[in-house]
């Protein structure tokens, strides 16, 4: 069920192109734990080839895609 800001009571849905994924899924955790932003990584659907898919808390959604494109995270999707 949507919550006042739109989002589901489960989270934002951030999805996240990657070229390495196992180096990189560390690094995105990392990136969006030093900013204390609780991640769920959720499991790759068959249209996520090549991306993972996480779940963050809606409030922080505009800075988690900051981070992620400073750290070199140029194609992420947000999904509510």
């Amino acid at each position: 069920m949507p919550d006042a800001d739109g989002g589901s009571e489960n989270g934002t849905l951030l999805a996240v192109a990657l070229k390495q994924e196992p180096m990189q899924v560390a690094e995105i955790v990392r990136v969006l734990s030093d900013l204390e932003i609780v991640v769920e990584r959720l499991p790759a659907g068959p249209d996520d080839d090549g991306r993972v898919v996480i779940r963050i808390p809606p409030e922080r959604v505009l800075e988690a895609v900051l981070a992620l494109n400073y750290h070199g995270f140029a194609e992420v999707r947000v999904y509510r």
